[in-house]
């Protein structure tokens, strides 16, 4: 059985895992964490939500995993101010794997900078990092994603997914995906993309009655909800109602 818990205290959140422990962690909507601390002991494994509306300027994360850990992290950003993002992760024996999914939204003159690197410094070592942007407004947006896979870490695993959405003619949007790869027997891939809203979509919307507000809602909320699924959610009703605010954020801030 997983260790549950609510993060509800502001600052500073450390976490350290021991030999084979599992446990969950999701941070309170009302809460502001500006740095976590994370350190997983062998074959161990940590889900963790953290969540930042414009009430924390920097945000910074370092986590160590040893041989065998698994780290889950979902980052959600929705924010109409400035927020810089700094995320370390460093998988530091083999089979250690870090998953990493970013949603942040921009509006009004937020301007977002999410800087993540996981370093692979063993062989067979594993990592996954996908990062979606909506920005509206003014808004700015730099996703700057990062691995390094060192030599003599062999049989490692690196891949990056960015992909991003600009609903105003004033936004912009940044993917900068970046693999230093220094090892021939890996497997490693990065994409990004950057576009509009998709006429097609919202023009059968129009044809069926919505107005056109609604219908770029409906959209951009069929952009969001797949990505907030993917957080696990069955653990506790408290944390079922963390994700419920969340997508309640999203669709507020699209009216």
């Amino acid at each position: 059985m997983e260790n549950i818990q609510v993060i509800k205290t502001n600052g500073a959140f450390q976490k350290n895992l021991e030999n084979g422990e599992k446990a969950v962690c999701y941070q309170s909507l009302d809460c502001s964490v500006d740095k976590f601390d994370l350190s997983l002991a062998e074959n161990s494994k940590l889900e963790l939500l953290t969540f930042n509306n414009g009430n924390i300027a920097s945000v910074d994360l370092k986590a160590n995993l040893k041989k065998g850990a698994h780290l889950v992290i979902y980052n959600m950003v929705i924010s109409g101010k400035n927020v810089s993002i700094n995320e370390q992760i460093t998988l530091e024996d083999e089979t250690a794997k870090a998953e990493v999914l970013n949603v942040c939204l921009g509006y009004n003159e937020a301007k977002i900078d999410s800087l993540i690197h996981i370093y692979h410094n063993f062989k067979a070592t594993e990592s996954d990092l996908e990062t979606y942007a909506i920005a509206l407004d003014n808004a700015v947006l730099t996703l700057d994603n990062n691995a390094t896979i060192k030599n003599g870490c062999h049989k490692s695993i690196a891949h990056q997914k960015a992909k991003g959405l600009n609903l105003s003619a004033n936004s912009t949007i940044k993917a900068q995906p970046n693999l230093y790869i220094d090892e021939y027997d890996v497997e490693a891939s990065h994409s990004a993309s950057v576009g509009n809203i998709n006429k097609d979509e919202l023009f059968y919307l129009m044809s069926r009655g919505l107005p056109e507000a609604e219908a770029r809602k409906i959209v951009v909320l069929g952009f969001i909800n797949p990505l907030v699924d993917k957080i696990s959610s069955s653990y506790d009703n408290e944390i079922e109602e963390i994700k419920q605010g969340i997508l309640k954020e999203f669709s507020e801030k699209l009216k």
